[in-house]
């Protein structure tokens, strides 16, 4: 089943909504936790691939999902959805499209408030795909105040992929201190 929701969002549009439907179902169905964050990533691979007249309008509606489902509560959720925004945003980038004003200022605003590090994860890659150079700052000064590991390398791989020369400082300490862990 998780390899037929991937496949979805790998043959589908942004104007493919009989595909996003299906897709937004599952979210709201008995599905596992899993299967719900591989539909929002099918979502965010589909609608960042523009093919046809009504792909625009496509692209839009399913950032307009994903947003709904970054507010959720549930902090894997919001990982996954933001994950979905930055996948989208990249796809939309490398088809000639516009990322998402909305997507990009509300991934900054969940960084800002969020603890989790699955979630300040997710949301800094999502920021680095989005090529955001102005959340260069705020990546950086969230490394400053995150001891998790992981979310730490996280937000380094986002600083990487946005390509702020001022990170590369910066992350050269966080390597440097790295030996063991």
């Amino acid at each position: 089943v998780q390899g037929a929701i991937l496949a979805l969002g790998e043959l589908a549009g942004a104007d493919d909504r009989e595909v996003h439907a299906a897709l937004v179902a599952l979210l709201e169905s008995s599905a596992g936790d899993v299967e719900r964050g591989f539909a929002l990533i099918a979502l965010g691979r589909s609608g960042g691939r523009l093919v046809g007249p009504a792909s625009v309008a496509g692209a839009e509606q399913v950032t307009q999902t994903l947003l709904v489902q970054l507010a959720r509560e549930k902090h894997m959720r919001r990982a996954w959805a933001a994950l979905a925004l930055g996948i989208q945003a990249y796809g939309l980038r490398v088809t000639g499209g516009d990322p998402s004003t909305r997507a990009t200022r509300a991934l900054r605003l969940l960084l800002k408030q969020s603890s989790s590090p699955e979630t300040v994860g997710a949301t800094a890659v999502a920021l680095g795909l989005m090529n955001d150079r102005d959340a260069g700052e705020l990546l950086r000064k969230k490394l400053e105040q995150v001891s998790d590991d992981r979310a730490r390398g996280y937000l380094c791989v986002g600083l990487g992929l946005i390509g702020d020369p001022s990170a590369a400082r910066v992350l050269q300490q966080v390597a440097s201190k790295s030996q063991y862990r």
